[in-house]
C-alpha cells in the first residue's frame, strides 16, 4: 500500500510517497549502496511550496497582537486586562505535544485584551492578547 506523506527537516517541507512491504519482501531485496546526496535532492522528492512565516506580534490599529506559535491548550493565563507588561514577560502557558512553551510580549506595553482563557485549545496564528 503506498501512502504520500509530508516530512518537515530543518524547517523545509517535502512530499514523499512511501510504500509499505512485509518483512519477507525486505529480504529479497538486494542493497542498494549508500546514498551520496542529499535526500532532498532526489526527483522523486519535492518541496511543498512555503508558507509565509507566522508572526509573532503584528501593529495595527487595535494593538500589538501576541498570537499562538502553534496549536495547543492553554494552560495558564499570567496577565490580565490593564496589566503593564515588558518586553519578554509570560504572557500565557500553552501546552502543546506533552509540552509546556511560555508565551510572551514582544514588545512592553499595556494589555489592552485577553482572548483567551484556560483549558481553551487554540489554533496556530491564533490571537491571544493585544498589547496597546
Amino acid at each position: 500500500m503506498k501512502k504520500k506523506l509530508k516530512i518537515t527537516i530543518n524547517n523545509q517541507s517535502y512530499l514523499v510517497t512511501v510504500e509499505e512491504v512485509r518483512e519477507s519482501a525486505l529480504q529479497a531485496v538486494e542493497p542498494q549502496g549508500v546514498v551520496t546526496r542529499p535526500v532532498a535532492s532526489r526527483p522523486s522528492i519535492r518541496p511543498l511550496p512555503s508558507k509565509p512565516a507566522l508572526v509573532d506580534a503584528s501593529r495595527n490599529e487595535a494593538g500589538t497582537t501576541v498570537v499562538s506559535p502553534m496549536p495547543g491548550v492553554i494552560l495558564n493565563v499570567k496577565v490580565k486586562e490593564g496589566d503593564l507588561v515588558k518586553l519578554g514577560d509570560v504572557v500565557a502557558v500553552l501546552e502543546a505535544m506533552k509540552m509546556e512553551n511560555e508565551i510572551t510580549a514582544k514588545k512592553g506595553g499595556v494589555v489592552r485584551e485577553i482572548k483567551i482563557k484556560e483549558g481553551q485549545t487554540v489554533s496556530a496564528g491564533e490571537v491571544l492578547v493585544v498589547i496597546d
